[in-house]
């Protein structure tokens, strides 16, 4: 005999119900709900992400909601945040939508509206008690959002409760969520932003001891040596870099080996902040006869290009960036900046038409990288530098045209507003001071959750006092930054300086 279900697994979980009861029924029926949505919300996601130019192109306010539907799925039924008597299937739709509800807050700060997703994050720690880890993250959001947006006291608290309330670490107490680890030195580095050093000093020694207490507590777990790692950043920000080379010698094994990221972090600071080229050239060589097959090896190969390039070894850094190509020929990034140095070797030997071949291949192959985005704007310089004015004013304009394009073919992703500094940059290089100065306001206007828009307002303001007498811009430009920026430590300053302009 047939049954009248037309689905076997349908009828065995209506079978269960009845032995359950109604409660649980209701309880699992809202797991379901959020567990359907979330997932259709997810898949949604990741659809956008694989059609659209990578993570930085802005989300779908679709998407958004279909995270959203799980928030009010959940809530519409949940009326309390009391924990106590859940059912594991109440418990297991509460963490899902807390999951849900940060993804929102994240996707409205990934879209740079900060003041929605604010809202979002401000609501979570008291809403969703059974995952702390949600909670520290969303006060970790908020700080930042506080820090963009000039507000650095609600900064300086929302990373304080994170260190008074939550552990840095995932649920087992022993690996570092890091994101939350970094939390100490954020908040010394709101000191430093605020001009105020002695505070920022005192700061950075807070931070040492905390790290070294959580190093203390647990020597073996991964959180100790995230934790030397961190304590080897605050010697870095105070330009110390032998006593964060120091710190992190701690983590040899006992045959005195260093595990492999620590070995790429000591070559990295021997080249970057040492400055001890023939030190990094040896710690990146010796990584990379350890670890050739590591998925950062390709670091390693352009840190020992940069390394004899400094040292004015040319020829031999130019074989050393060329091969990251033959390589690793999936590292696109990594690819297009070994590029670029490649092409740099040959303007250090004077061989500037092999160095132009090169530039322009980078510009041509990978525009919508950083180091694509430079090349006109450094073949205009050097024309520049080397007095061929007419050239350099050539190059300037070809790459004017070059910005606005890739501006408008990538406006919703970071490299646009990037692309239209450089349209502004170029045009105060060729005198345009009006057009440079009204595409400075369009990155704020067009682009204002990127943080080149504070310093683009800024920058048409002096063009408009100092290249065109025209105070009466200036003072609007200025007048802007502190609606935009309320919280700005010198926005006293700021204000004088308007009212002078308006005199």
């Amino acid at each position: 005999m047939r049954t009248p279900f037309k689905n076997l697994a349908f009828f065995s979980f209506a079978v269960l119900l009845v032995f359950l009861g109604c409660s649980n029924y209701s309880d699992l029926r809202l797991r379901h709900d959020c567990e359907r949505l979330f997932y259709s919300a997810s898949n949604e996601l990741e659809q956008q992400y694989l059609l659209q130019t990578g993570r930085d192109s802005a989300i779908d306010q679709e998407v958004i909601e279909g995270f959203r539907k799980v928030v009010d799925r959940f809530w519409e039924e949940r009326l309390t945040t009391d924990v106590s008597g859940l059912s594991q299937a109440q418990e297991q739709a509460w963490y899902l939508t807390g999951k849900a509800h940060l993804k929102v807050g994240e996707l409205h700060l990934e879209n740079n509206a900060y003041l929605e997703a604010e809202n979002e994050f401000r609501k979570i720690p008291d809403s969703y008690p059974l995952n702390p880890y949600q909670s520290a993250r969303s006060l970790y959001y908020c700080g930042i959002i506080a820090e963009l947006q000039r507000d650095y006291r609600k900064a300086l608290n929302d990373y304080q409760r994170i260190l008074d309330d939550y552990h840095p670490t995932l649920e087992d107490q022993k690996t570092p969520e890091p994101l939350l680890v970094g939390v100490p030195i954020l908040r010394a580095e709101v000191f430093r932003k605020k001009g105020e050093i002695e505070n920022y000093r005192e700061e950075l020694d807070k931070a040492r001891s905390y790290y070294r207490r959580l190093y203390n507590e647990n020597p073996e777990a991964l959180l100790a040596a995230a934790a030397l790692g961190k304590i080897a950043s605050t010697y870095l920000l105070e330009s110390e870099p032998s006593k964060a080379i120091e710190t992190l010698s701690e983590l040899k094994d006992e045959q005195g080996r260093f595990p492999s990221p620590v070995m790429l972090r000591i070559a990295q600071i021997y080249l970057d902040h040492a400055r001890d080229y023939r030190a990094a050239e040896s710690a990146f060589s010796k990584y990379l006869n350890l670890y050739p097959d590591s998925d950062e090896a390709v670091l390693a190969q352009l840190g020992l290009g940069l390394s004899l390039f400094h040292q004015r070894e040319y020829k031999k850094a130019a074989n050393k960036f060329l091969s990251v190509e033959k390589n690793y020929p999936r590292k696109w990034p990594q690819i297009s900046k070994a590029h670029f140095l490649y092409a740099q070797c040959f303007e250090k030997m004077g061989d500037w038409q092999r160095a132009l071949t090169e530039f322009n291949w980078v510009k041509i192959n990978f525009p919508a990288t950083l180091e694509g985005l430079e090349v006109p704007y450094y073949i205009a310089q050097h024309y520049e530098r080397s007095g061929e004015k007419r050239l350099a004013q050539d190059s300037f304009e070809k790459g004017i045209e070059f910005y606005r394009k890739i501006v408008d073919t990538y406006s919703k992703t970071s490299i646009a507003p990037i692309a239209q500094n450089y349209v502004a940059k170029s045009l105060l290089a060729l005198g345009r001071w009006r057009e440079a100065a009204e595409s400075f306001k369009a990155l704020a206007e067009r682009f204002p959750g990127s943080r080149l828009a504070s310093a683009s307002l800024l920058a048409a303001a002096d063009i408009y006092r100092v290249k065109l007498n025209d105070k009466t811009s200036a003072a609007n430009s200025l007048r802007e930054y502190l609606e935009r920026f309320p919280h700005y430590p010198q926005a006293d300053q700021l204000q004088r300086e308007i009212e002078s302009l308006e005199a």
